[in-house]
């Protein structure tokens, strides 16, 4: 089976959210990767790092409905999908919280950042709770090199 097939597929929403001047062409970008969130998120393996990469651009965006959705996106991930399905999203952990980081640094929408902050330190309380997840997780990775 071919593993990069969502990374493959979600590659040119990153391309274009990182090139497109286009607030509404950026809007765009950022509701169909969210479409693609809200129907598919149990189906997402190789697509998180893409997904994640997307909305971190459109944290830093100065577009109140760009910066909004992709932040509603990701609050929805880190509430319910890490909950359902945490072991599909634990290897961008990382680009969950830059992020999540990302949102938090943009002073144009204190109440987002704020909030944002708050997602963060929810993440930190997941990892010390649960610590085994990303033990087990790390161990897998390594036997997994060649």
């Amino acid at each position: 089976p071919n593993f990069r097939f969502q990374k493959d597929f979600l590659k040119p929403f990153e391309v274009i959210m990182k090139k497109n001047s286009s607030s509404t062409i950026r809007d765009m970008v950022v509701r169909c990767v969210t479409h693609f969130v809200d129907s598919q998120a149990k189906n997402i393996r190789s697509g998180w790092k893409n997904i994640f990469s997307v909305f971190q651009m459109a944290a830093a965006d100065t577009d109140a409905q760009i910066v909004e959705l992709a932040f509603q996106t990701c609050t929805h991930i880190v509430a319910v999908v890490f909950d359902r399905q945490f072991s599909t999203v634990l290897d961008s952990f990382q680009d969950v919280v830059k992020c999540l980081s990302e949102f938090a640094c943009n002073a144009s929408f204190p109440d987002t950042s704020m909030e944002a902050i708050r997602l963060i330190r929810q993440c930190a309380k997941y990892v010390a709770e649960k610590p085994h997840v990303f033990r087990e997780h790390a161990a897998e990775d390594l036997i997994n090199v060649p």
